[in-house]
C-alpha cells in the first residue's frame, strides 16, 4: 500500500503540533539514546541535580522547549517526565509540566544556573537510572544529552561488640592495665558497600575493614594491647561511610579500667605515660 506523500506530510504536521490541555506537545521526536552518559549521584531521600546545557550553539538563537525523559529498566521505551516550554507569547512566563505519577511536585527545572539543572527532591530508589534531556532551539538542531543517576543508600548506624560478643553502647570494659582490648564494629546495609574505620579521638587507627558473615555486612576489629592509664576514658569511634555527600554514621565508646591501688593515688603523676603501641 502506497501512501500519498502530501497526506503523510499533513499527518506529521498534525501530530507534531498536537497540544492537549496542560500537557506539552506530543513527544514523538524521541531523543537519540547513543553517546556516553554524564554521571550524577544523590543520597536516598536527598537532592538530585541533573544538568542540561540549554545554551544555544550559535548567536541569535534560543531554546524554546526542554523535555526530560526517564529510560525504563523494564521497557526499551523512554517516558517524558518533565517539560519546560518557552514558546508562550509571554516570554517571561515559561510553562512547567511534570509527570504526576513519577515526579509529582518533587522536581523543578532551574534555568538561572549554567548548565540548567533539574532538581529532584526526596529522591527514591526508583529514581535511579538513565535520564535524557532534549533541547529544541528556534534555529539550531535539537540537542540531546544523557545523564545516569545513581542513588546512594547510606549504611545503618554501626554496632560495637566486645570480646564476649556483647553489644557496647557507651562504656567498654573495665579492662586490666597491661591487658588488651578487642572491639568489633559491625555495619549493615549501604549501597555501595561502606568503608568502616576506627578512630581514637581525631586519630585514624590502623585496623582491617572486611566483609562480615552475611551479605551487606561489614566488620572492622580493633585490637589494642598493653593498655595503660592513658587509655582510661579514651574515646574510640567506629565510622562508616559510602559517599562524600552525606555525613558518615558513627558510634563511640569510652574505655573503663580497673582501678589499681598503686596507681589510684598517683593518677595526676601519670599523665605522660601515653606509650605508643603498634
Amino acid at each position: 500500500m502506497r501512501y500519498h506523500p502530501v497526506a503523510v506530510t499533513i499527518l506529521i504536521i498534525l501530530f507534531g503540533s498536537v497540544r492537549a490541555q496542560g500537557i506539552p506537545r506530543t513527544f514523538l521526536a524521541r531523543p537519540f539514546r547513543g553517546g556516553p552518559a554524564l554521571q550524577a549521584r544523590a543520597v536516598l531521600d536527598g537532592l538530585a541535580e541533573l544538568p542540561c546545557d540549554i545554551r544555544p550553539p550559535q548567536p541569535n538563537d534560543s531554546a524554546v522547549l526542554v523535555v526530560w525523559y526517564k529510560a525504563s529498566e523494564r521497557l526499551p521505551d523512554i517516558t517524558p517526565i518533565y517539560s519546560y516550554d518557552m514558546r508562550s507569547k509571554h516570554t517571561e512566563k515559561a510553562t512547567h509540566w511534570k509527570d504526576k505519577e513519577f515526579l509529582n511536585e518533587r522536581a523543578h527545572f532551574r534555568t538561572a544556573t549554567e548548565p540548567a539543572i533539574l532538581n529532584i527532591k526526596r529522591v527514591e530508589q526508583r529514581d535511579e537510572g538513565e535520564y535524557l534531556c532534549r533541547v529544541d532551539f528556534v534555529r539550531s538542531p535539537t540537542r540531546n544529552s544523557k545523564i545516569y543517576l545513581t542513588i546512594i543508600v547510606p549504611p545503618h548506624k554501626p554496632n560495637i561488640i566486645d570480646e564476649h560478643g556483647k553489644t557496647v553502647s557507651t562504656i567498654a570494659g573495665p579492662y586490666e592495665e597491661g591487658g588488651s582490648m578487642r572491639l568489633t564494629c559491625l555495619v549493615s546495609g549501604g549501597r555501595p558497600a561502606p568503608t568502616v574505620r576506627w578512630w581514637r579521638g581525631e586519630t585514624l587507627l590502623e585496623s582491617r575493614d572486611e566483609p562480615g558473615e552475611f551479605p551487606a555486612l561489614r566488620r572492622n576489629t580493633l585490637i589494642v594491647t598493653e593498655l595503660t592509664r592513658a587509655d582510661l576514658h579514651a574515646a574510640f569511634t567506629c565510622q562508616a561511610s559510602n559517599n562524600n555527600i552525606s555525613q558518615p554514621v558513627s558510634a563511640s565508646v569510652t574505655i573503663e579500667m580497673h582501678s589499681q591501688h598503686h596507681h589510684h593515688h598517683n593518677n595526676n603523676n601519670n599523665n605522660n605515660t601515653n606509650t605508643k603501641r603498634h
